[in-house]
């Protein structure tokens, strides 16, 4: 979800109570439903789902799954550069490094990975993450969101081997990519010039990349301009990935 700026209100739809329920229920629901008929159909592949969500907030990579973004107090507004950091005598946050992969990728090393069975685990999961993302009152929305965040869901299907002793091999992998941005900031009370400078800069350059992808004259793609076109390399390049933003 990347329009509007941060003061119009836009927030990453939890609530599986409903009908009128956001784009990232619906399409766990979804897949967990497909995963459920493959399973039926007898395909002899033993699926496992992992979750991740991460935030890049001042161009630093936090992993919202981490004992301290887990302890932050989510009922606390964050603000300026003490956002998600030591809340509610939380550890203090550490920022994670990025190292390229094979193919492309872009790792982000100490990530944590939740196993989850079935969509109300995974749910579970994303609501949790919340809790500890940046945000602050910039005088029109009292729950501005500071950062960029990215939830993940890797699925991956595994064969037995069909006979005892036989070692489970890895037949299918996927990733799918859901991306809330920060909307684009102008310098007002409850923000400060390194959070807008940095919001600014990477929405910029996602614009830049996304442009220099559709013009074949353009060899050259900016990825590693920002932590969020690096983090979203992989899935702007590749037409086989699924990303939401």
């Amino acid at each position: 979800d990347g329009g509007g700026s941060s003061s119009s209100g836009r927030r990453i739809r939890l609530d599986v109570s409903t009908e009128d329920r956001g784009v990232i229920p619906r399409a766990l629901a979804a897949l967990f439903e497909q995963l459920r008929e493959r399973s039926e159909a007898g395909a002899g592949l033993a699926w496992r789902v992992r979750a991740s969500c991460l935030e890049i907030y001042n161009e630093q990579v936090y992993d919202l799954l981490s004992p301290a973004a887990m302890m932050a107090d989510s009922g606390s507004a964050l603000s300026g550069a003490n956002s998600g950091f030591g809340i509610g005598g939380a550890p203090q946050r550490r920022g994670l490094e990025l190292r390229e992969g094979q193919n492309g990728s872009v790792n982000v090393l100490g990530l944590s990975m939740v196993e989850v069975e079935d969509l109300e685990e995974a749910l579970a999961v994303l609501d949790a993450s919340m809790a500890g993302r940046a945000w602050g009152d910039n005088g029109v929305n009292a729950t501005s969101s500071r950062s960029h965040a990215m939830f993940q869901v890797v699925v991956e299907g595994w064969h037995s081997g069909g006979s005892p002793g036989c070692q489970p091999r890895l037949v299918q992998s996927a990733k799918l990519s859901f991306v809330d941005l920060a909307g684009s900031e102008k310098l007002q009370r409850g923000s400060t010039v390194q959070e807008v400078t940095h919001i600014n800069l990477s929405l910029s350059t996602l614009g830049r990349c996304i442009s220099a992808l559709i013009d074949s004259k353009r060899a050259h793609v900016p990825y590693r301009s920002s932590k969020l076109t690096r983090l979203l390399q992989e899935a702007l390049q590749n037409p086989m990935s699924a990303t939401v933003m």
